[in-house]
């Protein structure tokens, strides 16, 4: 072993989960150490919505208020079907802190975030790779391979933050309950021509679903359960470019349980969802930020109950919604018509108020 490094908690995986946690760990006087398997961050953002109790979370560390100024407000949502808009209104800002949701690129986020790191002297360690651990009622002695050379961490907890193939989760050896077969989706980052008065806009056709989302001045990002049910909104010729575009595998998962002993699973190391309702890094930062009250209360089996039902509940939705979003057959189609017409009666009994009650039950439960 070439050398040996301590700390309170070492967190493997500097997404927004993990520098989440690592700013409230060293707001509470911790000794922290934060590694990466990759060199450099993401080259495309996963997530474009940062939502208010997320922002209320961040704000005691500063980042709130980067992101804020960084990104723009969703403040009006419209939801369309094949014949014309259902509903239309607009977004309340969040009585937490008197702000509404805001749309941002992952990639910014992370700068934000890695930005409250280095104002606290935290340098990322990267390319550094997790490759085991042992722990006892102490400690966690943990092996991370650097440029093919081994040193060993040892730390009073372990926070396993890296992701959907977490190697914290797969040491552990707890069972992820990964969905057998994925389904198909499609993103898009556009420069656009958008004559769209909404910040989010919602399509439910009878061939899927299709969303888009103002990331800027005339950038929009696009998703849809497939690229023949984003061709059929008919925008295609306002396109002036297209930045970045994937069609990618969605997969539903849950952990039976949030970790063991010292050592401890948050954000897509502990589930997975599609990216409808786009809670999936939201998520990711509370589970960050509520192991750092676990570590100081030292209770993890609050920790473990508070969030298993949350982000479960979340899984079990999102997947059902999904399926039926996605379901070409009859029986997706049918289940289409019966969100529309709930839609519609939605906007008869709340009037003005139904896209705020509509948004906040998508996207903040």
């Amino acid at each position: 072993m070439n050398q040996e490094f301590d700390c309170d908690v070492l967190i493997v995986g500097a997404g927004p989960t993990g520098m989440s946690a690592a700013l409230a760990l060293c707001d509470a006087g911790y000794k922290i150490i934060i590694i990466d398997k990759h060199e450099k961050g993401l080259s495309y953002s996963r997530a474009i919505l940062v939502n208010s109790n997320t922002l209320s979370l961040l704000k005691p560390y500063g980042v709130a208020d980067k992101i804020i100024t960084m990104g723009q407000p969703c403040s009006s949502m419209t939801i369309s079907g094949p014949d014309g808009v259902i509903i239309e209104g607009s977004i309340d800002a969040t009585n937490l802190i008197d702000v509404h949701p805001i749309l941002l690129p992952q990639l910014i986020t992370e700068q934000c975030l890695e930005e409250g790191l280095k104002e606290r002297n935290i340098t990322i360690d990267r390319p550094a790779t997790f490759k085991w651990f042992e722990q006892n009622n102490n400690n966690v002695e943990s092996i991370i391979d650097r440029y093919g050379q081994q040193f060993l961490i040892r730390s009073k907890y372990l926070l396993g933050a890296d992701g959907f193939h977490s190697a914290v989760r797969l040491s552990l050896g707890i069972n992820y309950n990964q969905s057998v077969s994925p389904i198909w989706m499609y993103s898009m980052d556009a420069e656009i021509d958008w004559d769209s008065h909404s910040d989010a806009n919602i399509w439910i056709l009878n061939s899927g679903a299709a969303l888009a989302m103002k990331i800027g001045d005339n950038k929009v990002r696009f998703a849809a359960t497939s690229k023949q049910t984003f061709m059929e909104l008919g925008i295609s010729n306002n396109i002036k470019k297209i930045t970045w575009e994937s069609e990618f595998e969605v997969y539903f998962a849950q952990v039976q349980t949030y970790g063991a002993g010292r050592v401890w699973l948050a954000g897509d190391a502990a589930h997975v969802h599609s990216p409808v309702g786009g809670r999936g890094m939201n998520m990711g930062i509370a589970d960050g930020i509520s192991f750092v009250q676990a570590v100081i209360n030292n209770d993890f089996i609050g920790y473990q109950n508070d969030r298993h039902a949350i982000s479960g509940d979340w899984v079990r939705k999102n997947r059902l919604f999904t399926e039926l979003m996605c379901d070409r057959s009859i029986k997706g189609k049918l289940g289409r018509t019966f969100v529309r017409s709930a839609f519609k009666v939605i906007s008869i009994l709340f009037g003005k108020n139904a896209a705020n009650k509509v948004f906040r039950a998508i996207a903040v439960g």
